[in-house]
C-alpha cells in the first residue's frame, strides 16, 4: 500500500500565499502570486517542515472518509496537483524517501 502521509493533506490560507501542508499538518511548500501589476506563472517555494505557518484560514483536500489509501477519486485529484506544480512533487517524493531511509 502506497504511503500518503507526505502527500498534500490541504492548504493554509495565508496573506498574499497559500501553503500546501501534508497529513502532519507540516508545510511542503508555499505558493504566491505575482503582485499586481506583475504578470506571470505562481512562484512556487519549498517550505521547512518545522517553520510555523501563520494563516487565517485552512482548506483540506480530503477527509478521512475519503482518504486516498481508499478513494481512488482522492488519488486522481493529488496526482493531478502533483503534476500541476512539479515543485510540490519533488518535494513529496524527497520528504518520502527521507522518510523510508529513516525508518530502515
Amino acid at each position: 500500500m502506497k504511503d500518503y502521509d507526505n502527500h498534500p493533506y490541504g492548504a493554509y490560507l495565508c496573506s498574499g500565499s497559500t501553503v500546501i501542508f501534508n497529513r502532519d499538518y507540516q508545510p511542503i511548500v508555499r505558493l504566491h502570486q505575482p503582485a499586481f501589476p506583475d504578470v506571470g506563472a505562481q512562484v512556487v517555494t519549498v517550505c521547512d517542515p518545522a517553520e510555523r505557518i501563520e494563516h487565517s484560514g485552512k482548506h483540506w483536500f480530503y477527509s478521512d472518509a475519503t482518504s486516498p489509501r481508499h478513494d481512488s477519486q482522492t488519488r486522481k485529484r493529488l496526482k493531478n496537483l502533483l503534476d500541476t506544480i512539479p515543485a510540490l512533487e519533488a518535494e513529496v517524493r524527497c520528504r518520502g524517501s527521507r522518510r523510508r531511509t529513516v525508518a530502515a
